[in-house]
Parts: C-alpha cells; structure tokens; sequence
C-alpha cells in the first residue's frame, strides 16, 4: 500500500461478540409495567480463538470464526504503519427495533476501523 494509502475494515464486533458470549433476556417490574431488557455475559475475551457459531438462525451449517482482542487487532496495524483516523460502532434504531425481538439496539454488532499508511 502507498503512503497515505487508506485502508478500511469492519468485523463482528470483538468485544460484543467473543466465544461464549450468552445472550440474556430478562423481564423486570418497574412501577406498574414489566420492563424486559436484553444483554449480554461474556466469559472469555483476551485470547485469541477459532470457534463455529450461528451467523443467521436457521442456517445449515455453522459459521466459522476467528476471534482476536481489539488490542491484537490494532497494533498488528500499528506495526505495520498504520495509523487509526476513524471508528465506528454502529447500532440499530432503538425507534425502528423496539417492539422486535432484535437482539442488538443498544450493543454495536461489528465495528468498523479506518486506517492510514505512515
């Protein structure tokens, strides 16, 4: 890549989504309503790791998927003379998704990651 060259990626986000993460729903009583809330548990984030998983429910096969920490990823570009000069973590309309079963309104699915050469 030639100086100033521009380089721009995007992932499943890695601190949302490393192996083992568990999808939790939950229901709470606030005041007269029962509120539900959906988060997430994660068990295991810093190492690097191959695992299968669902990309799209119903799917025939597992998707397979290379996880590495958000420090793991950057500074393999830093070391190669990158510079960051752009981020983004998108989420969906809380608006549009709130009466759905969607699983991610509040919690960034990927990230995307602008890079330039030194």
């Amino acid at each position: 890549m030639k100086h100033e060259g521009i380089f721009v990626f995007s992932i499943i986000h890695p601190c949302f989504q490393p192996p083992g993460t568990r999808k939790v729903y939950e229901e709470e009583e606030v005041g007269n309503k029962i509120v539900s809330k959906r988060s997430i548990q994660i068990f295991r984030y810093i190492k690097p790791e191959t695992f299968e998983g669902v990309g799209i429910r119903n799917q025939p096969i597992a998707s397979r998927y290379f996880h590495h920490s958000l420090s793991d990823l950057l500074n393999i570009c830093f070391e190669k003379g990158f510079v960051m000069d752009g981020i983004s973590e998108p989420t969906f309309d809380s608006d549009k998704y709130k009466d759905s079963k969607f699983e991610w309104i509040d919690i960034p699915p990927a990230i995307i990651i602008r890079l330039k050469k030194r």
